[in-house]
């Protein structure tokens, strides 16, 4: 039997035998199951790896790579974003690679590589953290003995510098903007600190107008057309609404009760049948502000 309880813990492990690439038996422990089941599957399942892929050695970056895109919690634009970037900036480069081959230099190279190519700082140390991340995922599962990056220096950061708008520049500037949906939605924005896919998403039911406050429980998803949670369980949250921002919401839903056959609670505030709309100025309108402090970053993007 290949599960055992370890009783000093409490715990399940299993305990099982393969052959690496030399044809040397090794052993494989992995401890720390809650459950025997939970061990059982597990142990099960490296049996299925080693005979589908070969021992943990065989393994190349891109099977360690899809591993870990099945075998983490991400969500779905998350993991979008991540095979994209594998797609244009790993697969030709390491894809084909023995994990356990990976060396210093060649993690060195992929570094400058982006450095070289990728016009944002920023983008090139999301990349490498993706790289990074499949690194220590073949050192947790794949018996990687060591790190190859580990001797390479981070991409650093490159502080923004930022730009201030004042309030009442602010108020000057959102008036030139010719959607009134579009223009609320800014307003609405600015005084909240909420992302476009936040205020997307709002609907009429997460407004409380007698304590005047709105419940941020959910994002819109532009790539998949879906609703999620927001973007971070921080974001998650019960936002305060000021006065003036209450008389727009009222305004705004009393028009929309007046010209909307069968009005319900679960309309959309701004989105609905404005969001077309609403993309089509988020990315071509490049009318209204500089980056600040001030404002979040979605709205610089809405309105740059």
């Amino acid at each position: 039997m290949p599960v055992y309880k370890d009783e000093q813990r409490g715990t399940y492990y299993f305990i099982a035998w393969y052959k690496n690439i030399y044809g040397k038996s090794k052993q494989k422990i992995v401890r720390g199951f809650r459950r025997e089941r939970d061990a059982k599957d597990a142990e099960a399942e490296f049996r299925v790896r080693v005979k589908k892929h070969g021992a943990p050695e065989d393994m190349t970056f891109e099977e360690v790579f899809y591993h870990n895109i099945e075998h983490t919690e991400l969500k779905p634009k998350t993991k979008r974003r991540r095979i994209n970037e594998y797609n244009k900036h790993m697969k030709d480069k390491l894809g084909n690679i023995k994990i356990h081959a990976i060396t210093t230099q060649q993690c060195l190279e992929f570094k400058q590589y982006l450095l070289d190519n990728l016009k944002s700082n920023e983008t090139a140390r999301t990349v490498f953290s993706g790289f990074k991340v499949v690194i220590n995922h073949a050192i947790k599962y794949f018996e990687l003995p060591k790190d190859p990056a580990k001797a390479v220096p981070a991409i650093k950061r490159i502080k923004k510098k930022n730009s201030y708008i004042r309030r009442q520049e602010f108020d000057k500037r959102v008036q030139t903007l010719d959607n009134e949906v579009f223009k609320n939605m800014c307003i609405f924005m600015f005084y909240t600190g909420l992302r476009v896919g936040e205020a997307i998403a709002l609907q009429w039911q997460d407004i409380d107008f007698e304590l005047k406050e709105a419940d941020i429980n959910k994002t819109y998803d532009y790539d998949s057309k879906e609703l999620g949670p927001p973007k971070k369980e921080a974001s998650a949250d019960v936002v305060p609404l000021a006065d003036f921002l209450v008389g727009m919401l009222e305004e705004i839903k009393s028009k929309q009760q007046t010209e909307m056959y069968g009005f319900k609670e679960s309309y959309y505030i701004f989105g609905g049948m404005v969001l077309r709309l609403i993309k089509h100025f988020m990315w071509h309108s490049k009318r209204c502000f500089l980056n600040t402090g001030l404002m979040t970053s979605d709205i610089v993007t809405l309105l740059s």
